[in-house]
């Protein structure tokens, strides 16, 4: 093991035309940024691979060096700037086959950031993709850094290469709720009975949910990731205190959801996105948002105005697991954007794939209603979607709809 001091001493592992995989979420290190950055020499000709969260890995990779690319399977706005784009893959993954495809690569070096743990370095709060990289690497690199906590994640016991520094952890914060929101998860709330085992997609729907739910309800929950807002609910007691009652592969946000961090089981990706691990759950209720759905029940959570912002992350994995659980999958949107001028429930979409195809579909909610589709189709499930668009653009999709026909 070496002792990392500066930007130079990654010299030692770094080369041209390596493969290079930086950990996403708090496991991406702003020290080994910084490093970079003062050395873009060593990026010639380098391509990064990481699972990067819109919104929380901000930095693009492919600007360090004019040869250097950047792999990812979401794509963000801000990544692929100042001629960058033509260096950027967005891989179209989902979860659980994103981290079966990682343990088939081999990578030259893992940068990570975790939690000082005896001689190594333990995940803390992200445990997602790491595990998928760590047995085919060829060198190991961590920053540990005792700002984080640490906790049950897996520990990485002999990297090749570490530094110690605190250095202030990047924190996530979806954003103000709208009525919209909230009304749209009090239609959700009842839905969730008590004992559930719940799973939230994260963002503005996530906080806007768990504000919601009412105390006593002992639920569990089983999700990929988890944001700030849930300290809150853990607070009013909308969860039960079992020592296994909270699963996850991420927490993103602020101190205090890292101080109650104890809380929870951290489990990589093969174990919270598996197919045998959901089918296992009863009462199991996924809960995600998405950004339009057609009147034939598909569903995009990418695109907006044939931009593509996101990707498909765990949504699919969890939808389908809902399903095999016997559970209930609900896909949740506000039914308008800019103002009202323009409705999320669509004659056809207009993105360029589907998110979530029509034969996956569930339940789908938005502030005005509850449209149930499963068993639906044809004219039927057309009309259970109208009913839950905003009142002002129903006679339109209706009129679209009869066009189709």
């Amino acid at each position: 093991m070496r002792i990392l001091h500066n930007a130079d001493d990654l010299a030692r592992w770094f080369k041209p035309g390596m493969e290079v995989f930086v950990a996403g979420c708090l496991g991406e290190s702003p020290l080994f940024i910084e490093w970079l950055k003062s050395r873009p020499d060593l990026a010639q000709n380098v391509r990064f691979t990481g699972v990067f969260i819109p919104g929380v890995n901000r930095f693009d990779y492919a600007q360090l060096h004019p040869s250097a690319r950047m792999r990812t399977i979401f794509a963000s706005s801000d990544w692929g700037g100042e001629g960058t784009a033509a260096r950027h893959e967005c891989l179209p993954l989902a979860y659980r086959d994103a981290f079966a495809w990682l343990t088939r690569q081999r990578f030259d070096v893992v940068l990570v950031q975790g939690a000082p743990y005896h001689q190594g370095l333990n995940l803390s709060v992200a445990a997602d993709f790491t595990p998928a990289v760590l047995a085919r690497a060829s060198a190991v690199l961590v920053h540990r850094n005792a700002q984080l906590p640490v906790t049950d994640a897996p520990v990485i016991a002999s990297p090749d290469g570490i530094v110690d520094a605190d250095v202030a952890l990047a924190e996530y914060d979806a954003g103000p709720l709208n009525d919209a929101l909230r009304m749209t998860a009090q239609m959700i709330a009842p839905r969730i009975r008590p004992r559930s085992t719940v799973q939230l997609g994260l963002g503005k729907m996530q906080a806007a949910l768990l504000d919601a739910l009412p105390a006593g309800h002992n639920l569990r929950l089983h999700s990929g990731m988890v944001s700030t807002p849930l300290v809150a609910a853990l607070a009013r007691g909308v969860f039960a205190l079992d020592t296994d009652a909270l699963t996850c592969g991420v927490a993103l946000g602020e101190r205090s959801l890292l101080a109650s961090s104890e809380r929870f089981a951290f489990r990589s990706v093969d174990y919270t996105h598996d197919p045998r691990t959901l089918a296992a759950i009863p009462k199991f209720v996924s809960v995600n948002s998405v950004l339009e759905v057609d009147l034939q029940g598909q569903a995009n959570a990418e695109y907006v105005d044939g931009r593509a912002v996101s990707g498909c992350g765990g949504l699919v994995d969890f939808v389908r697991g809902a399903r095999l659980s016997g559970g209930t999958s609900i896909l949740a949107l506000s039914a308008t954007a800019r103002g009202g001028a323009l409705s999320r429930i669509v004659p056809r979409l207009a993105s360029p794939t589907v998110s979530v195809s029509r034969h996956d579909v569930d339940v789908v909610v938005t502030e005005y209603g509850i449209a149930e589709l499963t068993g639906t189709a044809g004219d039927e499930r057309a009309e259970r979607l109208i009913a839950i668009a905003a009142p002002g653009h129903r006679e339109s999709l209706r009129a679209a709809w009869r066009a189709k026909g």
